[in-house]
């Protein structure tokens, strides 16, 4: 079993909508992002033979993914709130002082931007990417604890 980067499934958490579903290989650690499009395709047993060849990737990988038990999938954009992920940070900090400072930068409009250039800002961007990750890889590792899903930190 091949780890999976925390960085990868993250930035592919990203891109997940109601129609957007993403799949992770647990043997080869292989990250798949599938349409409902696609699905409605396999499962209606469509025919790609005549379609242009990344609609043919994307029909074999969704068969693919639907088809293996190898596959797990990614928790959606409803299973994980970026913004209590933030605020429990923010009133968990270390340096009571900074605590509602934090909080501060969070509200309102803006509030993911402002919150990744804080950490940006301090030479600590590694640190701000853990402590929103953090959380969503506690959810992974929970979630697929059965399965025994390894994951790296990077």
């Amino acid at each position: 079993m091949i780890p999976v980067s925390l960085c990868e499934l993250v930035d592919e958490m990203q891109t997940l909508s109601i129609d957007i579903h993403g799949y992770v290989n647990r043997v080869t650690g292989k990250i798949v992002i599938i349409m409902d499009e696609h699905i409605r395709d396999v499962e209606n047993e469509a025919d790609y033979s005549n379609r242009q060849k990344w609609e043919q990737k994307a029909f074999e990988d969704t068969k693919e993914v639907l088809e293996s038990e190898d596959y797990l999938e990614l928790p959606s954009q409803f299973e994980i709130h970026e913004y209590a992920i933030m605020e429990n940070f923010c009133i968990s900090y270390p340096n009571e002082a900074m605590n509602e400072g934090l909080l501060d930068l969070i509200r309102g409009s803006g509030a993911f931007r402002r919150f990744k250039t804080i950490w940006s800002g301090t030479g600590s961007s590694k640190i701000g990417i853990l402590i929103v990750t953090m959380p969503i890889k506690k959810l992974l590792s929970n979630g697929w604890k059965k399965m025994a899903l390894p994951i790296q930190m990077i």
